[in-house]
């Protein structure tokens, strides 16, 4: 299953009462822990995120204290477990100071790679919703994520025992079908940098590269977020200058094609493309058809940023698409245009009125690429 799919399905869990805990299993930064986040926020609910690889035993079921009275001893369960004793204490660390009792989702995260005294204390909270004498509130999910072990070149402990496998409803998060899903998101909420964006839709394969013995660093779709938060904290530095730098210390060797990515973004602006096409003309029919579509993000990229229009520019655009494009790239062109308003002689309209009161020709045409296109998604 990819992703979304599981993100989909993870939601038809997460009633209450939860009925069974859901342990989604992938390799290393495929955005396991992400869809938990943008569930929680989805829902307007809290998050807690434990890492049961960094834990203790006694960070679940907490610590042992004297109770002189009585001469027995008494549990001190952990602040970062929803126990109803703790229903109007403030999350830790939320950053809308919500209580426990206002629900959340608990992620058990690198679930089989705790040490077994770990695991053995979470077995309870997972199987019981409980530890010891302590119960988790009822409107607060518990998730397992883990990793694949030999597949993805992690140690984890192998859970062999058959009935507490049973326990769980199992999610394995394919390949297929990755891409598109990140992508989409990295458009919209994700709001990944336009550079990082563009290098990938044209290096689809460079989203996660598997990685070598010994290879420290390599791309997976976290380590590509992060880089793009860090382009984006630096607007003024060059991106090729922090690609150069430190690239190859977060997404492995991808950056050496990203760098090419970047010095051919050079060659050709794509505000030459929309203002002075005359000019760019014989060098954008120069190349070849995935420097095209390279060049076609960019331009895109470009008018989301920076999206007042004019006849020009429209014109040009509208040269630049028919003349050059693939038909494949054209389509994926307009199913952004279709959803883009520009500021048009200092009004917001959409660009496809304005594009259409142009080319009156093109109304047929666009209809059967964006038909056929999906026809194809739907398949």
């Amino acid at each position: 299953m990819n992703i979304q799919e599981i993100k989909e399905d993870i939601e038809l869990l997460l009633k209450v009462p939860q009925v069974i805990t859901p342990y989604i299993h992938g390799r290393p930064g495929v955005g396991k822990s992400a869809i938990m986040r943008q569930i929680a926020e989805s829902r307007d609910i809290a998050h807690i995120d434990l890492r049961l690889s960094q834990l203790e035993s006694a960070d679940i079921r907490g610590i042992p204290t004297p109770h002189h009275q009585t001469g027995s001893s008494r549990w001190l369960p952990p602040e970062t477990i929803p126990f109803k004793a703790f229903e109007d204490l403030v999350v830790p660390g939320d950053p809308k100071g919500r209580k426990f009792k206002d629900g959340g989702i608990l992620c058990l995260d690198e679930f089989n790679r705790a040490r077994f005294d770990v695991l053995q204390a979470s077995f309870q909270l997972v199987l019981d919703r409980r530890v010891g004498l302590h119960d988790v509130l009822d409107n607060w999910f518990i998730v397992c994520l883990g990793n694949l072990g030999e597949e993805d070149k992690t140690e984890v402990t192998e859970i062999t025992d058959a009935a507490l496998n049973n326990r769980f409803i199992h999610f394995f998060v394919s390949d297929h079908g990755l891409f598109d899903c990140w992508i989409r998101w990295a458009e919209n909420e994700g709001k990944i940098h336009d550079d990082v964006v563009g290098y990938l839709k044209v290096n689809p394969a460079k989203l996660y590269v598997e990685p070598k013995e010994n290879e420290v660093t390599f791309a997976t779709p976290r380590s590509w977020e992060k880089f793009s938060k860090i382009l984006q904290q630096n607007p003024d530095v060059d991106p090729y200058k922090i690609a150069d730098r430190i690239g190859s210390n977060l997404v492995g060797p991808a950056v050496s094609t990203f760098l090419d990515y970047l010095k051919e973004k050079k060659k050709i602006k794509p505000e030459e493309v929309l203002n002075d096409y005359e000019k760019v003309k014989k060098q954008v029919s120069n190349l070849n058809r995935n420097k095209k579509y390279q060049l076609a993000e960019q331009v895109l990229a470009y008018l989301k940023s920076n999206n007042k229009m004019n006849e020009i520019m429209i014109r040009n655009l509208h040269e630049f698409m028919n003349n050059e494009l693939h038909p494949d790239h054209m389509i994926s062109m307009l199913k952004v245009l279709v959803d883009m308003n520009i500021n048009y002689k200092g009004k917001q309209v959409e660009f496809m009125d304005v594009y259409l009161d142009l080319y009156v020709d093109m109304h047929e045409k666009i209809a059967k690429i964006l038909y056929g296109a999906k026809k194809d998604d739907d398949k």
